[in-house]
């Protein structure tokens, strides 16, 4: 009996094994291998795009094209997993008992003989509405003009009152805003948690980036000065862009041609360890709870 128990527990231990063998591999393989894209475009009268974002050695590929009209196409080990259906016209008899019902829905019936106003008695006027008495409508506005006044004037100078403790209420509020961050900026801990963070940002954008970039620009205008003004705004981007992007000047012709071409990658666990390393810091996971606080405050309020 315990041999076979032993022998059972060893084939669970190696199922097991193999299972976590394969998360670790899958999890390798998510954070590890970059997700891989490609951005060209060009302009010459007409706008044409197209952006390639592939992964795992381009099992995975997504396509999008645009040039009057955008097209998406998505393929997964080099087939489309999403195909159109195409669409069944209808049948002829129903296209016809729907135009039938519509003229029927569309036409009206055959109205009534409408009363004249003769026959109307005398008390009603032209508009069906009977006339009240003057005394009555004297009666409605025989208040006093002096009692009128004084409510006037007593609301004009609440309603004064009110808009005034409002302006000075919102500006202690303001005032003690002010001051709540100002000291939270100047907290030295604060300002090392800021400094971290601009860091990470940092590592992202110069990884998220292209790597490699070419592109072709013909330039030009009627004006010559406005071409050479051009180039001048151009010229102070060179230590940006080098010799990655030609640019060809066209003096007394308004020309405008481009032709650009990026690459670059994005990695998941480049991602994942920037966001890891500002979730250790204390400082920074105190002032998330914080703002996680003042937030459920203020939904209870609302």
């Amino acid at each position: 009996m315990l041999p076979i128990l032993l022998s059972i527990l060893k084939i669970a231990g190696m199922v097991l094994l193999v299972l976590l063998g394969l998360i670790c591999l899958i999890l390798f393989i998510v954070l590890a291998i970059p997700v891989r894209y490609r951005l060209s475009g060009s302009y010459g009268g007409v706008v044409r795009v197209k952006a390639c974002v592939t992964w795992l050695l381009r099992a995975i590929t997504v396509t999008i094209t645009y040039e009057e009209d955008m097209n998406v196409s998505v393929r997964i080990l080099g087939r489309k997993p999403f195909k159109k259906k195409e669409s069944v016209p209808p049948d002829e008899e129903k296209e016809d008992e729907h135009n039938i019902s519509h003229e029927d829905s569309d036409g009206y019936g055959e109205l009534e003989d409408e009363p004249e106003w003769d026959d109307f008695p005398d008390e009603y006027t032209e508009e069906g509405i009977r006339e009240e008495p003057c005394e009555a409508q004297t009666l409605k506005t025989g208040k006093s003009t002096s009692s009128r006044g004084e409510k006037r004037s007593g609301s004009i100078f609440g309603k004064l009152r009110g808009t005034l403790d409002s302006v000075k209420a919102k500006w202690n509020h303001l005032t003690e805003q002010k001051e709540k961050v100002e000291a939270f900026i100047k907290d030295e801990s604060n300002q090392k948690t800021f400094r971290l963070l601009l860091r990470q940002l940092k590592k992202l954008v110069r990884h998220i980036l292209p790597t490699k970039a070419e592109g072709k620009a013909v330039i030009g205008f009627e004006d010559p000065a406005t071409t050479g003004k051009i180039l001048a705004g151009l010229g102070l981007l060179y230590a940006w862009y080098g010799d990655k992007i030609e640019i060809t000047p066209v003096f007394g012709e308004t020309v405008l041609e481009v032709e650009g071409d990026v690459k670059g990658r994005v990695r998941a666990g480049t991602i994942l360890l920037c966001c890891v390393r500002m979730l250790l810091n204390k400082n920074f996971r105190r002032i998330l709870r914080k703002l996680k606080k003042s937030g459920g405050k203020k939904d209870g309020r609302k």
